[in-house]
């Protein structure tokens, strides 16, 4: 319903093009714990750098943790953040992190990924 001349602007803040769309709805479903979601999200690619393969990564991830995989989407999580070079392990991506592992079922909080995660982010 917005208007082409915001649709179409990839590089202005006020700009909403479609995938900023996709993101923030994948966000919201993902921090409200949506079972749908993983299996709907595409496999993650990314030819944009190192950090937007992580964040896809991390996505499908906590995905597969909301879908009831806790084990699998923490070890793919980490499988992520250790793939990821270390000047891209920003306050945003920690901050990220920490936002999944707060979010996982009680049973899960200790597995040894969860650990590892948290281990990875502690400032």
């Amino acid at each position: 319903m917005l208007p082409e001349a915001v649709t179409s602007d990839n590089s202005a803040v006020w700009g909403w093009p479609q995938e900023r769309l996709a993101g923030e709805r994948t966000m919201v479903r993902l921090y409200l714990g949506d079972p749908c979601l993983y299996d709907e999200l595409p496999p993650p690619e990314s030819t944009s750098g190192p950090r937007n393969q992580a964040w896809a990564e991390l996505d499908t991830a906590w995905a597969r943790i909301n879908a009831g995989s806790a084990s699998d989407g923490l070890g793919d999580a980490a499988n992520a953040i250790d793939r990821l070079p270390k000047e891209h392990l920003t306050s945003s991506v920690r901050y990220y992190i920490r936002q999944m592992v707060a979010a996982l079922p009680a049973q899960a909080r200790e597995l040894p990924a969860a650990r590892e995660l948290r281990a990875l982010t502690s400032p």
